[in-house]
């Protein structure tokens, strides 16, 4: 059964998730300026709130957020983990933000490097007052970090391969990820239009990263609120049935030629 990854969060208990998916699941029925609009009327000049009060909240306006970055992945011994580069990646990334706090001792930076799973509910808290959130290699290049990141209200910052042929790189040209030729995302999520995109190494992040910081970045309060738009208008039932019926209403009209020696499709299916 085909199943979008969205409908985790937005159908925690029928689509794959969990229940602990419902933390977010205000990100689905509450419009992202009109939420903001009303906590800035209800606590003008960020007045400080209680935990219990702030999980009440969908969306925490981008000058009241605590964050600037925040980073939140974990680093065990798992084979896997270590042969297909994962951890490298991850302690790459910690370096860089760490340089990153070096140079700009001003910004908020939020650090959880671990063993162990931090508790999701913090985990939310956190991405909830994060302004971006760079989210590392998970499965491949795809985490659930990048979907949950997005529905907390922050800025996805995500990577790409840099050594891709220049070929496929320019027939990528204008994707968050040039490697998305390995990822078919629905809804395209790694659209730069949604996710701001570093190199692999992470040698541009802070070029890529420093127009999103800080508490007046009106660019940043958009691409959150199209990201918002974007992931609440797919996580419907009907969106689905009607964009898989003109997937599949495009695949069946198209005009397909056999080859009379054998049936096997033709080099132009």
């Amino acid at each position: 059964m085909l199943i979008p990854q969205v409908s985790r969060w937005r159908y925690p208990m029928d689509c794959g998730g969990n229940g602990l998916f419902s933390y977010l699941h205000a990100a689905f029925t509450s419009p992202y300026k009109r939420s903001v609009a009303r906590y800035r009327k209800r606590h003008p000049n960020c007045k400080k709130m209680g935990i219990a009060r702030l999980r009440r909240e969908a969306f925490i306006p981008w000058e009241c957020k605590k964050y600037d970055i925040s980073y939140m992945a974990r680093v065990n011994s798992g084979p896997t983990r270590q042969m297909f580069g994962v951890n490298a990646h991850r302690d790459q990334a910690v370096q860089a933000l760490r340089f990153l706090a070096a140079r700009h001792p001003e910004l908020s930076i939020f650090i959880h490097e671990s063993t162990k799973h931090v508790n999701y509910r913090t985990y939310i808290d956190v991405l909830k007052e994060s302004r971006v959130f760079l989210s590392p290699l998970g499965l491949g290049e795809f985490s659930g970090k990048d979907y949950e990141a997005m529905l907390a209200g922050a800025v996805l910052l995500d990577h790409i391969y840099t050594h891709i042929s220049e070929c496929a790189r320019h027939s990528l040209h204008g994707q968050a990820k040039p490697g998305a030729a390995r990822i078919q995302a629905y809804p395209n999520i790694y659209d730069g239009a949604y996710t701001v995109n570093v190199a692999m190494d992470f040698s541009d992040l802070e070029e890529k990263i420093m127009p999103f910081v800080g508490p007046k970045s009106k660019a940043a309060e958009g691409r959150v609120a199209r990201s918002l738009q974007l992931l609440q208008r797919h996580s419907t039932m009907q969106q689905l049935a009607d964009d898989l019926h003109k997937l599949l209403t495009e695949v069946t009209n198209r005009t397909v030629e056999l080859d009379p020696r054998g049936c096997h499709p033709s080099a132009y299916w």
